[in-house]
């Protein structure tokens, strides 16, 4: 639901010679591209979302064991965090 803003954020920002609307580019997006257009890079987007995703989740509880364990001994610490 975002990804088409993102699109058009791009768009406007990519833009040097003159200054655009996202009105201005969601028509110029519509006219050139089609309803499609707004969707381009989505895949790449997903790709990215994943396995940034993955890789947070799955080292998260790694990383907090490690913590725990290294803070255990540790008399200051509270909650073994």
């Amino acid at each position: 639901f975002v990804h088409p803003a993102d699109v058009l954020k791009v768009r406007c920002q990519i833009k040097e010679s003159e200054a655009l609307t996202m009105l201005q580019a969601a028509r110029g997006i519509a006219a050139n591209e089609g309803f499609r257009g707004f969707y381009s890079g989505l895949s790449a987007a997903i790709t990215r979302q994943l396995t940034y995703t993955t890789l947070r989740l799955g080292l998260y509880e790694v990383i907090r064991e490690q913590v725990v364990a290294r803070n255990a001994s540790n008399p200051n610490a509270k909650d073994g965090i």
